[in-house]
């Protein structure tokens, strides 16, 4: 999709977003045509294809832009970091998704759901690997503890903007925190006990 986006091109993507999220709560994503789709957003097919070969690009550059905002945010934390970055970056991400609530509900669609995740563990991935991962070697296999970390924050996300995102982000920050820091923590006395040895 071209780089340099002009109001027009804007209104036309912005019509084919809303006809589509429209769309998926008619209907599977599966089951969705590219004539309802150009009919929807009230634009012809070629324009369609001007700037998407196919609905699942689309779907792409959908997850893309919703996930933006905390790839940057997750890139932006910077080593070493504390308890309070740690609330304040889940706190950001969580009032992103809160902020784009009606946008996010596409994911309940199973084929939007598993590219969400996807690209959400992607990014979560590259702050643990990078930023939690500090604390040496220990009983703990490093690719191991990332994953349990990836997978059960993404979890927490997906189940909460399923559930209706009724809890406070704060309070999920919070509990989100607390479990890093007694990873965290828990590595730490493990190697002052080796050293002790």
């Amino acid at each position: 999709m071209p780089n340099i986006i002009d109001q027009r091109t804007k209104r036309t993507l912005n019509a084919i977003d809303v006809a589509m999220a429209a769309l998926i709560k008619e209907k599977p994503f599966s089951d969705i045509s590219i004539n309802e789709i150009t009919e929807k957003a009230d634009i012809n097919r070629s324009t369609f294809y001007r700037y998407y070969s196919n609905k699942e690009e689309w779907l792409e550059d959908y997850v893309e832009k919703l996930l933006d905002q905390p790839a940057k945010l997750c890139k932006s934390v910077k080593y070493p970091f504390y308890r309070k970055d740690i609330i304040n970056l889940v706190i950001k991400i969580f009032e992103h998704f809160n902020n784009h609530k009606k946008e996010i509900q596409i994911i309940k669609d199973p084929s939007c759901y598993g590219l969400f995740t996807r690209k959400l563990d992607e990014i979560i991935e590259d702050v643990v690997r990078e930023k939690l991962n500090y604390t040496g070697i220990t009983n703990i296999n490093p690719f191991l503890k990332s994953s349990f970390i990836v997978s059960g924050t993404s979890g927490v996300v997906l189940w909460w903007i399923t559930c209706g995102m009724n809890m406070n982000p704060e309070i999920i920050a919070e509990n989100l925190a607390n479990l890093y820091s007694a990873i965290i923590t828990r590595e730490k006395n493990y190697l002052n006990s080796r050293k002790k040895r």
